[in-house]
């Protein structure tokens, strides 16, 4: 066994406290290996992160659904988490209308970047569950589990 060792090319084996010991010192394994550990560090790390920060119902203390229906186009769904008591702050929360106050309250003129037409006689219906709201946008409450439809309407 000693001749075989000795026979070995010198980065191959070394002499340790007076004991022969087969010792192999190939970088580019070594590199190698900590490559793939550091990748499933980083993959286990990543995998971690994402599944406890994209989950809205970890994050907000309400869940509600909005329905953007348009005539003549696909229906839109956005699922809002927020922790707001009226609907224009979750809708705000993801910008989702624009329009103007008023002494009546928020008045919206557009959705979803579709604005409604005035000559038209166009307008935003607010309805939950099925039903108009009797309460404007800025004053009707929220709970977890909700479903708002706004509606491009005309009068």
């Amino acid at each position: 066994m000693l001749v075989f060792l000795r026979s070995l090319p010198d980065h191959l084996w070394m002499n340790l406290q007076g004991k022969e010991v087969f010792y192999m010192k190939n970088k580019k394994i070594i590199i190698v290996f900590a490559l793939v550990f550091a990748l499933l560090i980083v993959s286990a790390v990543t995998v971690y992160v994402f599944a406890n920060s994209n989950d809205a119902d970890n994050k907000y203390a309400k869940t509600i659904t909005v329905l953007v229906v348009v005539e003549g186009r696909d229906t839109k769904t956005f699922t809002i988490g927020t922790d707001a008591e009226f609907l224009l702050d979750a809708l705000n929360q993801i910008e989702l209308v624009e329009g103007s106050e008023s002494i009546y309250g928020f008045f919206i003129t557009t959705v979803d970047g579709i604005t409604a037409n005035e000559n038209k006689q166009e307008w935003w219906a607010v309805s939950k569950d099925g039903e108009q709201t009797l309460t404007g946008v800025s004053s009707t409450p929220i709970k977890d589990g909700d479903t708002f439809e706004l509606t491009l309407s005309t009068y």
